[in-house]
């Protein structure tokens, strides 16, 4: 947990809502959202799979670093001919 001065009053950072951590099969689910609704940026698919931005962020810069996507206009994630097997 978060200790000191900037958090003096707080009962724990948790308080403000689920803690959810980054799974293994992050970038999967996040392909698979994809596939199904096509070109999205990572804040927007946060919102529909219920995530944190920082999340979303980090199963697509997976994705996009296997070569599985790649950013397009207006930096929506985009499958690739690789991602789309």
């Amino acid at each position: 947990k978060a200790q000191g001065p900037l958090y003096a009053g707080f009962a724990s950072i948790d308080a403000y809502g689920p803690n959810l951590p980054a799974s293994a099969s992050d970038p999967e689910t996040y392909l698979d959202h994809l596939r199904l609704h096509g070109p999205t940026t990572y804040g927007a698919a946060a919102t529909a799979l219920g995530w944190g931005a920082t999340r979303a962020w980090q199963a697509e810069a997976r994705l996009r670093a296997a070569g599985l996507v790649r950013l397009g206009e207006f930096w929506r994630a985009i499958i690739t001919e690789k991602g789309a097997i």
